[in-house]
C-alpha cells in the first residue's frame, strides 16, 4: 500500500536509508524533508513495515526526485514501479510538468527501474559521485 509518509515515519525511513542506500540520508535530513511544504514524500508498507520510500521536491512545474529507497528482502515486487506511479500523481496534483532525478551511473537496477517508469537520459555529470557519474534523467508528465 502506498500512501503520504508522516513525522510519524521518520525512524524506518532512517532505517531505509542506513541499510539501502550507499550515502544515506542522516536523521536531520530526513526530518527536514517533513519540514518543506514543497517536498512530498511517500511510503510503500507491506505487513504493517515500512518496506520503500520516495521523496520528491516541487519547485513551479520542475520536481526533482531525492531518493528512492526499497528494503533489500522486498526488491523486485513491484514496489519501486508504485512508489513511482503514486508519485506521479501527486506531482501533477501540484502541477509538475517535468520530474527529473539523478542516478549513479554504476546503478543499474534503478536505471531500469527509472527507464521502465518512462524517464529518459538527458545528460551525464562527470565525478558527480566521486568514482562514479550521475546520469541526469528527465520525466515528462
Amino acid at each position: 500500500m502506498i500512501s503520504l509518509a508522516t513525522t510519524n515515519d521518520i525512524a524506518e525511513i532512517c532505517r531505509l536509508e542506513q541499510e539501502n542506500m550507499p550515502h544515506p540520508y542522516s536523521q536531520k535530513m530526513v526530518e527536514e524533508l517533513f519540514c518543506n511544504e514543497r517536498v512530498k514524500v511517500l511510503k510503500a508498507v507491506k505487513n504493517n513495515r515500512i518496506v520503500g520510500y520516495v521523496s520528491a521536491e516541487t519547485v513551479f512545474d520542475e520536481s526533482s526526485i531525492n531518493n528512492v529507497a526499497v528494503d533489500g528482502a522486498f526488491r523486485r515486487q513491484g514496489i519501486g514501479d508504485a512508489l513511482l506511479g503514486e508519485l506521479k500523481v501527486q506531482l501533477r496534483g501540484v502541477g509538475a510538468q517535468k520530474i527529473f532525478l539523478e542516478v549513479a551511473s554504476r546503478n543499474l537496477p534503478a536505471i531500469r527501474l527509472y527507464e521502465k517508469n518512462g524517464f529518459k537520459q538527458i545528460s551525464v555529470r562527470k565525478g558527480y559521485y566521486g568514482d562514479d557519474d550521475a546520469i541526469i534523467m528527465q520525466y515528462d508528465m
